[in-house]
Order: C-alpha cells, then sequence, then structure tokens
C-alpha cells in the first residue's frame, strides 16, 4: 500500500462522518438507558418479568409458582397444561436471561430490549448504507428513528416491542436482497418472520399479504428466486402452526371486547400521522413529479451535454438512481442467458424498484391489524423504520436544496409541526417538541400512585400476606412479598379473609370500585393512604397516555386491613 493511500484513509471528510455515527450511535445509547428504572413496571411488563422468573425457577413459563398465579382472563384463555399461552415465549426467555445475569431487577427487564432498540438504529443505518451508498441518507434514517418518540417508549419497556423492530429491518433487508437476486434474502425474510411471530402474531401476520404479492410477481419474472421464497414461507408455515395448535389461539378472540374497523381505522391514521410520519411526507414524489411537469418545456429547449457522471457523481437530490453498483447484488447475471437477464433488469433497476415494495408495506399491513379486537401502536411500530428510509431517501432525493432537506428533516426530528399543520382528522393537537418531552421525562425522578403504594406495602404488609383485589395486580406480585387473589377468578366468600383488600385497582387500568360487604366491614380496618394523582395508564408507551412528570397533586387511595381479632 502506498504512503498516500494509508493516508487516504484518514482524510477530514471521513474522520467527520465517522464521528457522526459514533456521536448518532451514542445519543441513541444514551436515550435507550437514561434512568431505564426510574418507573416501576406497569401491569404488562410486570406479566413478563414474572414469567420469566417462573423460566429461571421451572425453565418454562409456568402460571404458578406456589405463591402467585398469573392470568389475565382466566386459564381457559391464558393458560394450557399450567404453561402460558395467552402470548409467545420469546420476550419471557431474553428477560430470563437478562435475570439470570443482572438479577431480577426493574433495570435488568428493561435492558436487553432497549439494547435491542438500539441496535435496531445501527441496523437501519447498516441496512440503508448497504442498500443507496449514501452516508446522508443512512444517517438520516437512523436520526429520524432514533429520535422517535414512540420508539424510544416502546423499547424501554420490558416486552417484545423492540424485537419486533430489529425483525422488520431483517425483513426488508431481504426483500431487498431477493429482488437483487442474492438467495439469502429468502433467509433473511424467514428469520425475520419467526421472530416476529414468537413475540407477536399480528406483527409478523400484517407482513403476509406483501410478501405474497412479491412472491406472484416473482413467479411470473423470476422462479429461482420464487422458490426461494415460497420455501421460506413454507418453513415458517411449519414452525408457526404448531404453536397455534399447542396454544389453540382461537379460543382467545373472545376474551376481550372488540372497536369497530372503523374506529381501528381512524386510530391508526390518526397515530401515524402524529406518533409516525405525518402523511404530507407521501406526497415527496408526487411533488417533485408535479415540478419536473412544469419544468418540462423549459428543461427541453435546452440541449443535454453528454452524460460522463457516474452514480457516485451524481448528487443526492438527483431523482436518478443514488446507489454505487455492487458485485454482491448486481441486478443482471453475469451469464449468456439473456432471457434472464432480461427479465430481471425489467424487474429489478435499483432501489427505486424496491421502493414501491415499501410504500405497498404501509398499505398491505393496515388490513391485518383492522380483523384484530383492540387497537394499540405497537401494532404499527414494525412500520416505523419503513417509513424512516422512505423518507430519509426522499428528502434529499426529491428537495432540490440539500439545506432545505435538512432543515426540513430536523425539524421533524425535534417537532411535531408538520403534523399538526397538515392535520387531517381536525383534532387539536398542540404544538410540541415529543423529543424534548421524552427527554426531559427521562432525566427527571418519577413517582406516581404505584410507587407510593409499593412503598406502603413494603413498610406496612408481612411476606406472604394475601391481598384481594380485582385486577391482576402484577406489579404488586413482582415488588412485594404479597399474595395476590383476582377477586375476578376467585368465588366468593373468601376463605380464609384476605390480610388486605383493595376496592380500587392500585396498578391496571381497570377502573372499577368495589364496596367492601357489610358483612366483612366489621373485620376490616379502614386505611387512607395519600398517593400521588396519576393516572393508572401512566406509563403504558402510548404517547397519549404516558405521563411526562410527577403529578402535582395527591390524591386519597382506600385499602382495607384485616383486623386483628385474636
Amino acid at each position: 500500500m502506498k504512503l498516500s493511500d494509508t493516508g487516504s484513509a484518514f482524510r477530514p471528510g471521513v474522520i467527520g462522518i465517522a464521528l457522526l455515527y459514533l456521536g448518532l450511535a451514542a445519543l441513541v445509547f444514551l436515550l435507550a438507558f437514561c434512568n431505564l428504572d426510574s418507573r416501576p413496571f406497569w401491569g404488562d411488563e410486570a406479566e413478563t418479568a414474572l414469567l420469566a422468573r417462573n423460566v429461571l425457577k421451572f425453565g418454562v413459563p409456568k402460571v404458578d409458582d406456589g405463591v402467585n398465579h398469573i392470568s389475565i382472563h382466566g386459564d381457559r384463555f391464558d393458560a394450557r397444561d399450567g404453561l402460558w399461552t395467552w402470548s409467545p415465549w420469546l420476550q419471557d426467555y431474553v428477560t430470563a436471561a437478562s435475570f439470570a445475569v443482572f438479577g431480577e431487577t426493574t433495570w435488568a427487564g428493561r435492558a436487553p430490549f432497549a439494547f435491542i432498540g438500539w441496535l435496531s438504529v445501527m441496523a437501519l443505518g447498516f441496512v440503508t448504507w448497504k442498500i443507496y451508498g449514501r452516508h446522508r441518507v443512512a444517517l438520516a434514517s437512523m436520526l429520524l428513528l432514533g429520535t422517535s418518540e414512540v420508539f424510544l417508549l416502546h423499547i424501554r419497556q420490558c416486552r417484545y416491542y423492540s424485537i419486533t423492530v430489529l425483525a422488520e429491518i431483517i425483513l426488508i433487508y431481504g426483500l431487498y436482497q431477493i429482488l437483487a437476486r442474492n438467495k439469502a434474502g429468502a433467509w433473511f425474510i424467514l428469520a425475520a418472520l419467526l421472530v416476529q411471530f414468537y413475540c407477536n402474531y399480528t406483527c409478523a401476520i400484517a407482513n403476509i399479504p406483501l410478501l405474497l404479492i412479491l412472491a406472484w410477481r416473482l413467479f411470473r419474472q423470476d422462479r429461482p428466486a420464487f422458490l426461494a421464497l415460497l420455501l421460506s414461507l413454507g418453513i415458517f408455515a411449519l414452525l408457526a402452526v404448531p404453536w397455534l395448535l399447542f396454544t389453540e389461539t382461537w379460543r382467545q378472540s373472545s376474551a376481550e371486547g372488540r372497536d369497530t374497523w372503523t374506529h381501528l381505522l381512524r386510530f391508526y391514521a390518526w397515530q401515524f400521522h402524529f406518533h409516525f410520519f405525518p402523511w404530507c411526507f407521501l406526497l415527496l414524489p408526487f411533488g417533485a413529479w408535479l415540478v419536473a411537469q412544469v419544468s418540462k418545456p423549459a428543461v427541453s429547449r435546452v440541449s443535454k451535454p453528454a452524460d460522463r457522471t457516474t452514480s457516485q457523481d451524481l448528487p443526492l437530490s438527483s431523482p436518478t438512481e443514488i446507489r454505487p453498483p455492487s458485485s454482491h447484488d448486481r441486478p443482471m447475471s453475469q451469464g449468456n442467458d439473456d432471457r434472464f437477464n432480461t427479465s430481471t433488469l425489467q424487474r429489478f433497476n435499483g432501489p427505486k424498484s424496491f421502493e414501491p415494495y415499501l410504500l405497498a408495506f404501509l398499505i398491505t399491513y393496515v388490513p391485518v391489524l383492522l380483523i384484530m379486537p383492540l387497537a394499540f401502536s405497537r401494532y404499527l411500530l414494525p412500520l416505523l423504520p419503513i417509513a424512516c428510509l422512505l423518507v430519509a431517501v426522499w428528502l434529499f432525493r426529491y428537495v432540490q436544496w440539500t439545506a432545505l432537506a435538512l432543515v426540513i428533516l430536523m425539524v421533524q426530528c425535534l417537532s411535531n409541526v408538520f403534523a399538526v399543520a397538515t392535520d387531517p382528522f381536525a383534532k387539536e393537537h398542540p404544538l410540541r417538541s415529543p423529543f424534548a418531552d421524552f427527554v426531559f421525562s427521562s432525566l427527571l425522578p418519577y413517582e406516581d400512585r404505584l410507587t407510593d403504594l409499593l412503598k406502603f406495602f413494603g413498610d406496612n404488609a408481612r411476606p406472604g400476606d394475601v391481598l384481594l383485589s380485582w385486577d391482576p395486580e402484577f406489579p404488586l406480585a413482582f415488588y412485594t412479598r404479597l399474595k395476590i387473589v383476582d377477586g375476578r377468578l376467585t368465588p366468593d366468600p373468601f376463605h380464609p379473609l384476605p390480610n388486605w383488600i383493595l376496592p380500587e385497582s392500585a396498578t391496571g387500568d381497570l377502573n372499577e370500585k368495589h364496596e367492601l360487604p357489610d358483612a366483612l366491614k366489621t373485620h376490616y380496618e379502614k386505611i387512607v393512604v395519600t398517593v400521588h394523582n396519576s393516572t393508572q395508564v401512566d406509563t403504558i408507551p402510548e404517547p397519549e397516555a404516558y405521563a411526562l412528570q410527577t403529578a402535582a397533586n395527591m390524591s386519597p387511595f382506600v385499602i382495607y386491613k384485616l383486623k386483628n381479632e385474636n
């Protein structure tokens, strides 16, 4: 190697780009882990943590550990043969592994998912670079994902959410590879589907419509790629169906209420617009086309010079293909099969032939969500990296001035201006900086009703005391040594009498209040505890529900304690 070659590897531009990647990686890592254990688990997180504790104890997620019984709707829906079946087990084993290494703490429960969330941002940058070969596009996609409030809230949970995002990035990379005639693409897709399936059925199945469309097109244009994709989908079915048969998933359909499909559609459209990306970004290609149509007469009067540029020389704002060629996914075969070369060239012309599939994901993904009983933004989360990639590419391709593209990028990362300005739902939504709000909330200490009650029971309850509530109260079961009895699933009268009774849920989102029967009141002492006036859903990762700061007011909370009648 020449001395000049060695020095070129350390030219200021390369160092600057490396520093940008390192700085962005450090920022996202800090956002993912800062004060990760500042809030106790909410109900779903505590459910995962309790099952993970049982995995360490029994090797499998049993619903009964000898003290507490884990159930949401009763064993008819939640369990089979003493094993948890309401949700797949991958998140339970991930949490159990972290508990085995770091101990059974709040931080240990959330840490692996926060790390996977950070890894998702790195993976999106890597995949974007592999496809487009432009640092500004890769960095922009990472910045959009890493500063997203809805993404940051979800990855800091002891739940599967971040795993589904990473799996989706692997899936879209597999889709690109299979279009580029790389046989490994089908196996990327298979791995992503399996990981998502064993996190959440919905996220995995929602990808199938688009993959079936891809299979149909490959059947017509590229039979080897079609067979590879068909094989991967077949293996996925073989590995997924046994779990569905074991858990008898169809039993779960009647366990919860059901929203109408119109309500679900409005919810997801509104969520995507305000917390993922404003729909106006989808107009960028149309706007560029419109500008091109208006300016076409003026361009046609100018003689076009010979094109001597390469893909490396093209500015990023050019609508022409922006990815440098690479040997591993070259769109044409190097052999003499002209028929195959022609069909492949028609089918795949670089990333621009890949992007319609990404756009189609935003459409074909939704119908599966509409058949689900309830609406949650977590189901949309796998679409977020797809949207980040598209927006990053389109900003630098269709916005003529790079400086303007950077301004738009930073405004979207740091505010909800575009969402509010183009609100199609006529809802009042204040201007704010979701990113700044998240940073503010993650830096400050937080207390709520649950933290107050955990302190109360820590000071006043004895190990082995029985607590009756009409809610699962999973956080109390995880953090205390109380035996929790769910009044919804336990026949009345209660015998022996529980040591504690909560007429109102301490940790769940069930708003029902149960008055103590007169026959029992004589056996119990009424205690009024002053707690923070927080909502019962203040820590769930839905942006509308998540409380950014400790409630300023206090409120009374009633607890009944069994009298000592000896």
